[in-house]
């Protein structure tokens, strides 16, 4: 699927004769929409109420994500992004239904040429959905506008996994270069995977995964394979032979060494493996006849063409895109559950230990549609390869695939399949599947040639390499844009193909920067990043040199790096790649590699009964408890941000267990890590001094400057709420720059200073800095002086859709209510409505509104679908209008409980029926009108 840009689009049919500055996602809808113009439009444009709006966009508009993913239409949704300085200056795509897209184009007609062009598509199922994705970055804002195009959790679990299948573990790469170095000699006794291509033409296949849902298929197997090719996942295809299943193809895709053993003896002498080029090197020599797949700068390099198959995330997946590279006709999947019927989610045919099954299912459990029509239960690499698997088939049009579990509705639901027909026979001849083989069919490859120019070559794109890299930080060129050059360039596809996979540490710390508030000054931790990056890319690609002249596997495992070695500069790098949030949680600092270690630990030892750790400390400190290498940077820094941000929990638990070395530890000790660990324990030993009442000296103060995200707990410790304020030193480190002022700084200096009229002096040579969070805590002292008008000037100043409005608006409400002039409340009143949490919003307008306009009057307002009451101030109102013998009251509230009712099935996105809420209340209110009738009369 190729991106097209155009600077406007013409829009044909029916009168239409629009220029709209547009382009689309992928190019057959591009062809589809130039040839036909508009799909059928909805009746009407969808439409949000005025609230709901708002709160969709306000995750997107206050992160610094440049790509806005925008899911459905609605009216007005254009005009509040244009509306939005934060908004206007993303990148936007759109993604709608059909009948959305005529309406969505109408308001492009007055998109400003200084904002970046639309991207588009529209979307008749949300199976469709992952094939749009993929056309993204790897992470973005996202605003969910019509739940009808796609459910809300849905679309999140999306986002989500779109994100974790752009990355790949650091030992499996270089384990796999090694393996392919040992297999060069044999490529020349192979069948290439081109001899393959449509030699299945018009016959049907069935492909055989490991799902549960095998054991009751075997006799359908059986009826078939005579006029079908078989191609079975490795850990079945020797056990099928037992079953009396002779298997065609036998596909692998891992080349972990555990596979090995699992993959068995082949079910057949004719039988073919289809493994990775760069797979284990024992497989292949099992087997008479081998294929091999591969994509990237490697296999072209080295065999002069890519023998590209889609392979997905799991063999399952590449069972199937063998058999659409074979042409075949239609395709029966077997076995592919995708979810935990039970207690077990493997045939009976795979020797597999349930208590080892149970501690994989932990702590991943999610549910993903069934075929049943109901969720089924099933974890995130069984959702991915869902997602994975709907992809390819959406690639492919010419081939039927049938999955047999709707048949039965049973295991997950694979979008771009359909249930089986009855009576459905192969297609193609009687016989048995017997293709002919060439007398030469492998690759004639000169392995010396091979293993001599790897290196000349990898020099020269080294320098190409480093100089691009150097080019694009200068630039502020963000990482995510970086690894799609190295992804795509062809001066840097061997080496940076490579390489880029060691830049996702710190994609993920761009990512996390990205997710801060575009108010928050993240400067420095960007600068460190970008150097970080750079000498990852350097140390990297020295790294993949020493394993091309070694060939010697390498991991995580530091105790065995030579001294002597280049690897050791490369593992200095990676440790370095810790995160410097500027006030973030101290689960920011635990990288990925310790997250996938923890999840193995509780694999290795389950009787452990560990819970998921509570904080990035936990789970370090489990690693560490089992004998896990952990650098001692990432524990220091870890434990002081615990520390400064008072997770003592954890702490405690290490110091009572021995789990830590002593001068680890920030509240004792004597010694101290070298390096920059040191920089860190000295720094929060510096201000947990203060902040437990030590007056600050010069060198206490530097120790504390000198590392970055001990800078605003310092300011917390220089302004406490109470005893002495150090606002001198405080004003020496900021005037001698080794505090840099930003919007938050500003912000805790602003809520805590407590001398009204010293805090305006303070704050002048800083005004620059003033951004949306120190003007929400201007509000709040302005309202404590009194000052409201000034209070609301500041209010007027921050965006509708900013995240510090919303607590804005309630200090300034609180401060028009205590004033009570004439108007104050029908004022107060008016910034209630802009409120953009809904909970905050009604506590307000339930307050102010029966007091403006009258209860009655306030109910009428409501059922013109104006404000939704809280159910509990319903309830209120029940009794009070009970109290006060008011029957009209009480018939007006039998409306609004019929909108309360509507409002839950909206939320859901189907009619479910009154919840209990709704329930109780109803009872509640007919109760009420029972008794005050009879009253009455």
């Amino acid at each position: 699927m190729k991106l097209t840009q155009q600077p406007s689009q013409q829009i044909p049919g029916d009168n239409w004769n629009l220029e709209v500055p547009i382009q689309f996602m992928e190019a057959s809808q591009r062809d589809s929409f130039a040839e036909s113009g508009f799909p059928p439009p909805d009746p009407e444009v969808h439409q949000l109420s005025p609230g709901a709006l708002p709160l969709v966009f306000s995750h997107a508009a206050n992160d610094s994500f440049r790509d806005l993913l925008v899911i459905g239409h609605a009216q007005g949704v254009v005009q509040l992004i244009l509306s939005d300085p934060v908004l206007r200056s993303k990148r936007p795509t759109w993604i709608v239904s059909p009948g959305q897209l005529k309406y969505l184009c109408e308001e492009f007609q007055s998109w400003p040429k200084d904002c970046a062009i639309p991207r588009i598509a529209w979307c008749e199922d949300s199976a469709q959905l992952p094939a749009f994705l993929e056309h993204m970055p790897e992470a973005w804002s996202l605003a969910l506008v019509d739940h009808r195009v796609c459910d809300h959790d849905e679309l999140y679990r999306m986002a989500q996994t779109r994100f974790i299948r752009q990355s790949i573990g650091l030992q499996r790469l270089t384990q796999d270069l090694c393996y392919f170095f040992d297999r060069i000699p044999r490529l020349s006794g192979s069948i290439r995977l081109e001899h393959w291509r449509n030699a299945g033409a018009g016959r049907s296949a069935i492909c055989i995964a490991a799902g549960p849902s095998l054991d009751s298929e075997l006799d359908f197997i059986r009826q078939h394979q005579d006029r079908c090719l078989i191609l079975a996942v490795d850990v079945v295809q020797g056990r099928l032979a037992s079953a009396g299943i002779r298997v065609d193809f036998a596909v692998n895709v891992d080349s972990d060494e555990i596979m090995d053993e699992r993959l068995g003896e082949p079910n057949h002498p004719d039988t073919v493996l289809v493994m990775p080029l760069l797979g284990h090197p024992k497989m292949d020599q099992r087997f008479r006849r081998h294929t091999w797949f591969g994509t990237g700068a490697v296999p072209l390099f080295a065999l002069g063409e890519e023998p590209g198959l889609r392979t997905g995330t799991n063999v399952g997946i590449a069972a199937v895109g063998m058999a659409l590279h074979l042409g075949c006709q239609d395709i029966v999947l077997v076995g592919y559950d995708a979810a935990y019927p039970k207690d077990s989610y493997y045939s009976s045919m795979v020797n597999a230990d349930s208590q080892a099954e149970r501690q994989l299912q932990s702590g991943n459990e999610r549910f993903i549609p069934g075929n049943s029509g109901e969720p089924v239960m099933s974890n995130m690499l069984f959702e991915i390869g869902v997602q994975d698997l709907g992809l390819m088939l959406n690639g492919y049009q010419d081939a039927t695939v049938y999955n047999i579990n709707i048949n039965h509705g049973r295991g997950a639901k694979i979008p771009h399949t359909s249930e089986l027909p009855e009576g459905w026979m192969p297609a193609g001849s009687d016989g048995p599947w017997a293709p002919q083989l060439p007398p030469q069919s492998g690759y004639d490859v000169d392995t010396q040639r091979v293993m001599t120019s790897f290196e000349d070559t990898f020099q020269k794109q080294r320098r190409i390499l480093l100089k691009a890299m150097r080019s694009s930080l200068a630039n502020e060129v963000n990482p995510q844009d970086i690894r799609l050059a190295l992804r795509n360039s062809a001066s840097t596809a061997l080496l940076g193909g490579y390489v880029m996979y060691f830049l996702h540490g710190g994609l993920l710390q761009e990512v996390r920067l990205d997710a801060q508030p575009p108010s928050i000054r993240t400067k420095p931790a960007r600068d460190e990043l970008h150097g970080f990056q750079l000498q990852v890319c350097k140390n990297g690609a020295d790294f993949i040199l020493e394993v091309f002249d070694k060939r010697e596997p390498w991991g995580y495992q530091l105790s065995k790096v030579t001294v002597d070695s280049r690897k050791v500069a490369f593992a200095r790098t990676i440790t370095e790649a810790v995160a410097r949030p500027d006030n973030a949680p101290a689960d920011a600092i635990l990288l990925p590699a310790a997250a996938r270690s923890f999840s193995a630990i509780r694999m290795v030892f389950p009787d452990t009964q560990w819970p998921s750790p509570r904080s990035a400390l936990e789970g370090l400190l489990y690693i560490k408890a089992v004998g896990g290498i952990i650098p001692d940077k990432w524990l220091a820094e870890t434990i002081c941000l615990s520390v400064l941000e008072n997770v003592v929990g954890p702490l405690d638990w290490a110091i009572t267990t021995g789990c830590l070395p002593e001068y680890l530890l920030p509240r004792g000790g004597k010694g101290h890590p070298k390096g920059s660990a040191g920089t860190a324990v000295r720094a929060t030993r510096a201000v947990l001094d203060i902040r437990n009442g030590i007056a600050p000296t010069p060198q206490g103060l530097d120790r504390a400057c000198r590392w970055h995200p001990a800078h605003l707990h310092l300011v917390h410790a220089l302004l406490p709420d109470e005893g002495p304020q150090y606002t001198y030193e405080l004003h020496g480190l900021l005037a001698s720059n080794r505090l840099v002022p930003d919007d938050q700084m500003i912000a805790i200096i602003t809520h805590r200073y407590r001398d009204y009229n010293g805090l305006l002096q303070f704050l002048k040579p800083y005004t620059e800095h003033i951004g949306e969070a120190s003007s929400a805590a201007m509000t709040c002292r302005l309202i404590e002086q009194g000052n409201l008008d000034q209070a609301l000037g500041f209010l007027n100043r921050c965006r509708p859709l900013s995240r510090f409005r919303d607590s804005m608006s309630a200090v300034t409400i609180e401060g028009l209510l205590q004033r009570s002039s004439p108007g104050d409340t029908a004022h107060a009143i008016e910034i209630a409505r802009n409120i953009i949490d809904p909970e905050l919003r009604s506590d307000w307008l339930d307050q102010l509104l029966p007091q403006e306009e009258g209860l009655r009057a306030y109910i009428d307002s409501c059922l013109k679908n104006d404000h939704l009451p809280q159910a509990s101030v319903i309830a209120a109102w029940i009794q009070q209008s009970v109290a006060n013998s008011d029957t009209a009251i009480l018939e007006a509230i039998e409306g609004l409980l019929q909108r309360y009712r509507k409002a839950s099935e909206e939320e859901t996105g189907k009619e479910s029926g009154p919840n209990k809420e709704w329930t109780d209340l109803h009872e509640e209110l007919f109760t009420a009108l029972s008794q005050l009738r009879q009253r009455l009369s």
